[in-house]
Order: structure tokens, then C-alpha cells, then sequence
């Protein structure tokens, strides 16, 4: 929860709105707070999407640079048959860029 609030507080403190809007224009804000405010709910605490991972039929490529923990695409390797794993060291937010 503290990764979630930390943006949170970025936004209100800093000029990360300003950072937000040349990708996102008009839309930052919107598009930040769909982002942050859907994860500070207690109903989502817990949420977990590992269960519905068996259901993906469909060759999966599963990218991860430094923006959450390489856990994630490391579950999503062991629960989906076939997919391919590219672990990107020094990577931010845009992988393809990066």
C-alpha cells in the first residue's frame, strides 16, 4: 500500500502532474487517480489475479523493468504454459523505450 500512496502524495507535492500531462494531456489526472484510487479500497487489498492465470490460453510475453517486482512476470511464467519471460534491468515505466 505504501508504493500506492507514495504517488498519491507525489501528486498533491510535486510537479508530477505537469510530468503526467505531456504523455496524458488533458487526461492526467483522470487517468492518474483511475490508477491510484482503484488500489486504496479494502476490497482490493487482497485482490490477486494468479487464480485466473490458468485460464490464458494464448502465447503470453510477459515484460518487467524495474516498475513492480519481477515476482509478478515470474507467477505468470510458472501459471501460464508456453509464455516467454524478459526480465529488463535498468527499465522504467516504458519497456519499449527503455
Amino acid at each position: 500500500m505504501a508504493g500506492i500512496r507514495a504517488p498519491g502524495t507525489a501528486w498533491d507535492t510535486t510537479d508530477l502532474p505537469q510530468k503526467l500531462a505531456r504523455y496524458h494531456q488533458a487526461r492526467a489526472e483522470r487517468v492518474f487517480r483511475d490508477w491510484h484510487d482503484c488500489w486504496l479500497p479494502p476490497a482490493f487489498r487482497d485482490w490477486n489475479i494468479e487464480d485466473c492465470l490458468g485460464n490464458i490460453r494464448c502465447p503470453v510475453l510477459a515484460i518487467q523493468g524495474e516498475y513492480a517486482t519481477m515476482r509478478q512476470i515470474e507467477v505468470i511464467t510458472v501459471r501460464v504454459p508456453g509464455t516467454q519471460l524478459l526480465k529488463l534491468a535498468h527499465c522504467g515505466h516504458f519497456p519499449q523505450r527503455d
